[in-house]
């Protein structure tokens, strides 16, 4: 008995296998809810009384609320699972983010482009692509119409730099952000999700007011890898417009 027991608890998904797993299963009813009560309040628009339409549309939001942190959650499961280390094309995994975003941004007439020399290091490219496309989003989402993304090689490691011309990053969002500390979302779940992606791979994080306006907002990835002479990164190719 004591045997099978081991088996049955070893068989056990667990950490962001479980998690992954959770959010997965969450998705599509929750997604479903959503598209239902949508469906419904503009069919039934004409008929409801204005307290029954007001509960339906924040029925709608709430469930794609719920649904967008299930999202997240499982972009952070896949990005936390087991995966080895390789050469990362930070500029080449940008212009993927922002053909990802490319909605977002037309709403928001902004533009994304890299603005760096170097643009490889050594790390989890799922790890470093959530890592950006978070920042990056989270720019765009709260007021920034140029994004600018460069790299750089420092002592500590490599230095990723998401520089906006925003309204600037709240204070506490910001302490919240670059606190060594349990992750705390303070209404950001993305960014809490993503300190603790950066944290994993024994990085930090750390948001500085630009001059002028705007923030930048930066993660520094220990590398334990060294590139060779002949694998100094290129400064050739085409920036993400």
């Amino acid at each position: 008995m004591d045997g099978a027991g081991d088996h049955h608890r070893g068989a056990t998904p667990a950490g962001p296998d479980l998690l992954g797993l959770l959010a997965h299963d969450l998705m599509t009813p929750l997604t479903a809810t959503a598209g239902l009560a949508e469906v419904l309040r503009m069919r039934e628009e004409r008929r409801l009384g204005a307290e029954s339409l007001e509960l339906l549309v924040e029925l709608e939001a709430g469930s794609r609320r719920a649904a967008d942190i299930v999202r997240q959650t499982l972009d952070y499961a896949r990005a936390t699972a087991a995966e080895g280390r390789s050469r990362v094309d930070v500029r080449a995994m940008l212009e993927d983010v922002a053909a990802e975003l490319r909605t977002l941004v037309q709403e928001r007439r902004a533009a994304i482009r890299w603005d760096g020399a170097a643009h490889e290091l050594w790390g989890r490219p799922l790890v470093v692509r959530q890592v950006l496309a978070n920042l990056v989003a989270n720019a765009v989402r709260h007021g920034a119409h140029d994004v600018a993304v460069g790299l750089e090689v420092t002592t500590d490691g490599v230095v990723v730099e998401v520089r906006d011309d925003g309204p600037g990053m709240p204070d506490a969002v910001a302490r919240a952000l670059e606190a060594r500390g349990p992750a705390v979302s303070n209404g950001r779940l993305g960014l809490a999700l993503t300190r603790s992606l950066v944290a994993a791979e024994g990085g930090w994080i750390t948001a500085t007011p630009r001059e002028g306006g705007g923030t930048t907002v930066a993660f520094v990835l220990p590398q334990r890898r060294r590139f060779s002479r002949d694998e100094t990164p290129s400064a050739t190719g085409t920036a993400p417009r």
